[in-house]
């Protein structure tokens, strides 16, 4: 099995490279690991050295897609092969086949056509790569274009940048888009943008300002995307005011501001405390014709919820569904969540039949609140009952959800079997239990004096874990 699944990640990595149809020992055959290859090998010695080395058979077209998965999945297996065989990766990509033609002389002074690396070869490779976590590989993969005459594109720079800045590595992201603008790259503003994306989301706000600054006197245009970007990142650090007159300079510069704006701003507003001016700014978007969505009644529903305006968020509810924008299970949460703690337990109940009709299942989160609103009510009887159904529909209460139902059978006195029951269930995986889960599961019994019993089956479950 090993075998089949290093071959098959080595296969899209070959398909990457843009190769066609070759035929080798077979996908099954066991992989012969460490195999060294001299200089003094002929081309094609050194390349079937390699296919054979690796098992690799017949190219059946896989996509790049199934080698992004592997990386996501970060298989054991997937990414030890790679650690290994990244040279033979980087070699197989510099033999034939691989797309961008070039004529050289022979020593009988005939011209013999050689097939390299294309750009578009090169910047799938970089991608997956770079998703991967091998930036270094990456980057020699880079030079490697720049020393072959392969002049990367504005795709590459993205790529590369997008890649440093994500993995916090800044400085190296700065080096490629020096290079970019030493270079005359065409479509130098999509660069400009990931390189503002970048640093602004790594918290470098002041520095995606400049970068603003430097790309207009660069006759670049920033777009929707750069300001969002930017809009965004001030968000993030509560520089609400920038952004509100990054808003207005949009309107100045005649760049529509889309949907994706003034969620931000909204979502910053809120955050804020500023919940009128996020509704003026809300009735703002509709006015000048850009239709909100599900994600702006989600951001706003909330504020007005944490803001005590319940008349407010059911009403801007009711809204969204007749002008056709259906709300998901974060909408529904967000009104249960709000109305719940306002001591509308009923209200929020009642939601449920809307989620039923609508076809929007509840999740834990929703669960969670509505067990909570009516334990603090007292209503333990029907939490319980609650709990029961939670569990019949399949859903997997979490520790929150124990949480909550351990401190009110305590509380209440009359199911301290039923917490002692759910304590030996939460315990089943103690992984999930924190010295902050402790200490309140503690609290919760130690009322009824039965403390040191709890605390003897959390003891116990976290030894057997050890054994």
């Amino acid at each position: 099995m090993r075998a089949i699944i290093k071959s098959r990640v080595y296969h899209v990595m070959s398909q990457i490279l843009g190769y066609a149809s070759h035929n080798g020992p077979g996908i099954g055959c066991a992989p012969q690991m460490g195999r060294a290859f001299n200089s003094s090998s002929s081309l094609g010695e050194r390349k079937q050295g390699i296919l054979s080395s690796l098992g690799l058979g017949t190219y059946d077209g896989a996509s790049v897609m199934k080698l992004r998965q592997e990386c996501e999945k970060k298989s054991e297996i997937a990414w030890n092969f790679l650690d290994r065989h990244s040279q033979a990766v980087l070699q197989l990509k510099n033999q034939r086949g691989v797309g961008r033609s070039v004529r050289t002389e022979t020593s009988e002074n005939n011209q013999r056509e050689e097939s390299l690396p294309t750009v578009y070869a090169y910047n799938r490779l970089i991608s997956v790569m770079m998703e991967g976590g091998y930036h270094e590989e990456a980057y020699h993969l880079y030079q490697d274009m720049l020393l072959e005459t392969c002049k990367p594109d504005s795709h590459t720079y993205v790529r590369l940048i997008m890649g440093f800045c994500r993995a916090g590595r800044i400085e190296e992201a700065h080096g490629i888009f020096q290079d970019m603008k030493n270079q005359n790259c065409e479509s130098k503003g999509v660069v400009y943008n990931a390189m503002i994306h970048g640093v602004g989301g790594a918290g470098h706000v002041s520095e995606a300002l400049k970068l603003l600054d430097e790309m207009t006197e660069a006759d670049c245009l920033p777009d929707a995307w750069t300001y969002n970007s930017i809009i965004h990142s001030l968000g993030k650090v509560g520089n609400v005011n920038y952004a509100l007159r990054l808003l207005e300079t949009m309107h100045v510069k005649g760049c529509n501001p889309d949907v994706i704006t003034y969620n931000s701003l909204i979502s910053s507003l809120g955050k804020s405390g500023r919940v009128v001016e996020a509704c003026k700014l809300y009735e703002g978007m509709i006015e000048r014709g850009c239709r909100p969505d599900v994600v702006t009644y989600n951001t706003l529903i909330p504020v007005l919820c944490k803001a005590g305006e319940f008349s407010a968020a059911l009403n801007l509810f009711k809204f969204m569904r007749s002008v056709g924008c259906r709300p998901d299970v974060f909408t529904y949460s967000s009104l249960v969540v709000g109305l719940c703690r306002a001591d509308r337990v009923d209200d929020a109940l009642r939601l449920s039949s809307h989620m039923t009709l609508s076809g929007c299942a509840p999740n834990t989160v929703t669960f969670n609140s509505w067990l909570d609103g009516l334990c603090k009510e007292g209503r333990v009887r029907e939490a319980q009952v609650l709990y029961q159904k939670m569990l019949t529909l399949g859903y997997i209460p979490d520790v929150i959800t124990f949480c909550i139902l351990i401190d009110a059978f305590c509380k209440s006195g009359e199911y301290l079997d039923e917490a002692f029951k759910l304590l030996k269930g939460l315990m089943k995986k103690p992984d999930t239990v924190d010295a902050r889960t402790r200490k309140i599961i503690s609290q919760s019994f130690k009322r009824v004096g039965k403390v040191k019993q709890a605390r003897r089956i959390m003891r116990n479950a976290r030894s057997k874990r050890f054994r």
